[in-house]
């Protein structure tokens, strides 16, 4: 067997229409968020001495948001497994059963054998047994183990693995709204005051302030910032969350090298986590 080139123009078509459909999750995003259907309902608690404003919104996150996230998420895990069944192809000269790209969280579980030393059929080394050096090197590379989490692509990876089968069963909902730094004003009766910076649901505190003497309201100047986000994960060095379209480029940016290695996997590939244009 050949690799057959229109199978990974396929793949591409997979790229292509996940990324069409994270087009359309990008216009109906940002129309939603300039429509601001959300407010902040204001809680007096301890007889005055804390005060918290907690996230409701007036229109919801449409539903049909997870549908279309459904649909990323499998065009790009699907497009990892083929990669792996045709770099397969390209190496051995013959599909093997269970190919697959593997997402493996401990190195025990990539790494699992028989009594024999075979590997297990639910291994990630019996998964990729059949891809030549090169992809196999990296694709062991990327695995998401807990000590890799500095290499924040690894993550992207469990992050559409993960998504993947809980698409499986159910909606994934996973979108809120993140607070950020604003140029509030506050009197001097607030002593602290501390805002979670975390993507949050409906229902939940934004903000805490707490008053000495207590107060039966607290008078706040300024304007509140937010933005709608998806959360997949910090960045690397506990910075900002990752976005969604973070995370598909990365996945993307590691399905073309997979398949750019067909014809020579036992050259090495370049584990940065973005492609340079024009190489």
């Amino acid at each position: 067997m050949k690799v057959d080139p229109r199978a990974l123009l396929g793949i591409e078509g997979k790229i292509a229409r996940a990324n069409q459909h994270l087009g359309t999750l990008h216009s109906e995003m940002l129309a939603w968020e300039q429509s601001k259907p959300w407010g902040l309902a204001p809680e007096v608690h301890d007889q005055g001495a804390k005060h918290f404003y907690r996230l409701g919104f007036h229109r919801p996150i449409p539903i049909e948001w997870a549908v279309v996230l459904g649909e990323v998420i499998h065009d790009l895990r699907s497009a990892l497994d083929q990669a792996v069944y045709w770099l397969t192809i390209d190496w051995i000269r013959k599909p093997l059963k269970g190919s697959s790209f593997p997402v493996n969280t401990s190195k025990a579980d990539f790494e699992r054998r028989r009594k024999n030393g075979a590997w297990t059929n639910d291994s990630g080394m019996h998964k990729i047994r059949g891809v030549g050096p090169g992809p196999s090197a990296f694709i062991q590379a990327l695995q998401p183990y807990p000590q890799r989490y500095k290499r924040f692509y690894c993550r992207d990876l469990r992050t559409v693995h993960d998504l993947w089968n809980q698409d499986k069963h159910r909606l994934v909902h996973v979108w809120g709204m993140r607070f950020r730094e604003t140029e509030l004003r506050f009197p001097t009766y607030v002593t602290a005051a501390h805002i979670d910076r975390r993507v949050l649901q409906e229902g939940a505190i934004i903000y805490k302030f707490f008053c000495s003497p207590p107060q039966p309201r607290v008078q706040v100047h300024g304007e509140v910032g937010a933005d709608l986000a998806f959360y997949s994960g910090k960045r690397r060095g506990g910075g900002a969350n990752e976005t969604l379209w973070d995370t598909a480029s990365t996945v993307v940016d590691i399905i073309r090298k997979l398949t750019n290695a067909v014809g020579r996997q036992d050259k090495p590939i370049n584990l940065a986590a973005w492609t340079v244009k024009g190489q």
